[in-house]
């Protein structure tokens, strides 16, 4: 895995914790964890989790039940 690779998987780990943190700012959670657009934020979470952010956040996105521990890589 590259050095940016691995950045873009930590930071969208960090933002998946905002979701069980009861975050709904979508705006708060994509610069608390580092991105620097909304573009990048929702391109990073269609990669990585199949949903955009709103439907990721607003919604109870299928397999996200799981998300209240802490991922680990």
């Amino acid at each position: 895995m590259s050095p940016k690779h691995y950045s873009r998987v930590v930071r969208f780990q960090s933002a998946t914790q905002h979701k069980a943190a009861g975050t709904r700012d979508l705006i708060e959670i994509a610069y608390d964890c580092g991105f620097n657009d909304q573009s990048h934020f929702i391109k990073d979470f269609r990669q990585f989790s199949g949903y955009t952010p709103k439907e990721y956040f607003w919604r109870e996105a299928e397999g996200t039940q799981h998300l209240s521990t802490p991922m680990l890589l």
